[in-house]
């Protein structure tokens, strides 16, 4: 079986070794000590303290807290940590610590091969696919305007796919809160993963957006990156005439309570009005702002 040091350590027989020498980017000493190693594998102790300073990592990690707490920042998103938790990271995907408490200590876990194990999956990764949000109260038009881009971007021979998210978790009776929106981001994430698959560049997503939450979901299914939000906006008086022509019964019942509740706010969403104006120049004006045309 070998000496045990090869396959067994202690956090706290580690932790004594900490900080370890300095360098040039952590002069206070490195805030991390190697524990084990087996082939792809390798295992760290890291008790990073005042500013964590890492950069993405090429391998899958994997972070298991032992002890502490800490704010941990993914792509952008942040969640309280604590010990007991473990943290996934994909590969090459920006991810620190903040806040740490003066006794936080976590495990870190490296393995596979370089730039991570989902592109055997064909699991959609950071940096390929760029995604748009059209959010909006109902009947602001924005399945109408996600087609209209969808249609420019045929034209310019830009690979895309316009994905109607409404569809991907259109279920009941009582599934809704934290249910309805797993639902939606596992079945988010198995769409987008087959569309990068087949070399889609561009996601058009239409939803109207219940809560911030639903934001923050749908980064999730697309690997941590969020998506670019365009928020559109029509007079109440617009968007309830849309619902009472094209809805019936409890649909339209459910539509009209939604636009007496309003829009959550969705911080950097940039506005774009759709009222009384071609569907056409909408799509256009939204895709200026994306960057997308080429």
């Amino acid at each position: 079986m070998g000496p045990a040091r090869a396959w067994k350590e202690s956090a706290g027989d580690l932790r004594a070794r900490l900080p370890g020498a300095p360098t040039a980017s952590h002069p206070e000493g490195l805030p991390f000590v190697n524990a084990l190693m087996h082939g792809s594998m390798s295992v760290e102790l890291f008790c990073p303290r005042g500013e964590d300073r890492q950069v993405p990592h090429e391998r899958d990690e994997l972070y298991v807290v032992v002890g502490g707490t800490a704010v941990f920042e993914r792509a952008g998103m942040r969640l309280p940590c604590a010990g007991g938790d473990v943290l996934f990271v994909p590969a090459r995907m920006e991810h620190r610590f903040h806040d740490m408490s003066d006794d936080f200590t976590t495990w870190v876990v490296f393995w596979g091969r370089i730039g991570g194990e989902a592109d055997d999956s064909g699991e959609i990764r950071v940096g390929d696919v760029d995604a748009a949000l059209i959010a909006g109260q109902v009947g602001s038009g924005k399945t109408s305007v996600a087609i209209a881009i969808g249609e420019i971007l045929d034209a310019r021979g830009i690979a895309h796919a316009v994905i109607d998210l409404d569809w991907l978790c259109w279920v009941g009776p009582g599934i809704s809160g934290p249910r309805l929106r797993a639902l939606l981001a596992d079945n988010l994430r198995s769409v987008a993963s087959r569309c990068g698959a087949e070399g889609v560049e561009r996601l058009v997503l239409a939803r109207a957006i219940a809560d911030v939450a639903e934001v923050e979901t749908i980064t999730e299914a697309l690997g941590g990156r969020a998506p670019q939000v365009v928020v559109l906006d029509v007079p109440v008086a617009t968007a309830r005439r849309r619902v009472m022509d094209r809805a019936i019964g409890s649909v339209r019942d459910s539509d009209l309570a939604q636009l007496s509740h309003g829009l959550p706010v969705l911080e950097g969403a940039r506005i774009v009005q759709n009222h009384d104006r071609d569907v056409q120049a909408t799509a256009q004006e939204i895709l200026e702002h994306l960057g997308w045309l080429r």
